[in-house]
């Protein structure tokens, strides 16, 4: 069992913090091609979402730059969707004190075919694939008490070990 979403910093401050999720993909679009985006939502603002790549945010309403998604790196590096996601939402602590009351961290997955992550995008916002993990109010997940937050059960029916050898003199 693991959490899908964790909030990691000091307890009570907002200065240094870091946000895991474990984006869930439905059953259906299991293994197909797509991108993952991470969004940041004002309550003050609701109409303006922005979007980061991990290293930059940009307004999703902006005519003028297509959605950013949130690269994702795993084994296969084939842009398939796994049946679970694991996001980092900064590789450094993050200070989010400006927007407690006010902030949400909002993430979701498009499709795409052969086509460019703004196809993915309103993939994902026209199928409600983008959904609110925090609500900067509290230490906690969107979702509220640690007793309610969601947990993720894998069940394995099998398992094999690998032993990785190196044929290199050193």
């Amino acid at each position: 069992m693991i959490s899908q979403t964790s909030v990691r910093g000091e307890f009570g401050k907002f200065d240094k913090v870091i946000l895991d999720h474990n984006v869930i993909i439905n059953e259906q679009d299991h293994f197909k091609t797509g991108d993952i985006f991470v969004g940041f939502r004002r309550k003050s603002q609701p109409d303006m979402i922005w979007l980061t790549d991990g290293d930059e945010w940009v307004n999703a309403n902006n005519d003028n730059t297509t959605p950013k998604n949130y690269p994702v790196i795993l084994p296969n590096g084939d842009g398939t969707l796994q049946p679970v996601m694991p996001i980092t939402l900064s590789r450094e602590p993050i200070d989010v004190s400006a927007f407690v009351g006010d902030g949400e961290v909002w993430v979701g997955y498009g499709l795409k075919e052969a086509g460019a992550s703004e196809k993915s995008y309103v993939d994902m916002i026209s199928n409600r694939r983008f959904s609110k993990i925090w609500d900067i109010t509290g230490l906690t997940p969107a979702s509220g008490l640690p007793g309610d937050l969601p947990i993720i059960c894998l069940t394995a029916t099998e398992m094999k070990a690998f032993v990785l050898t190196l044929d290199h003199d050193f």
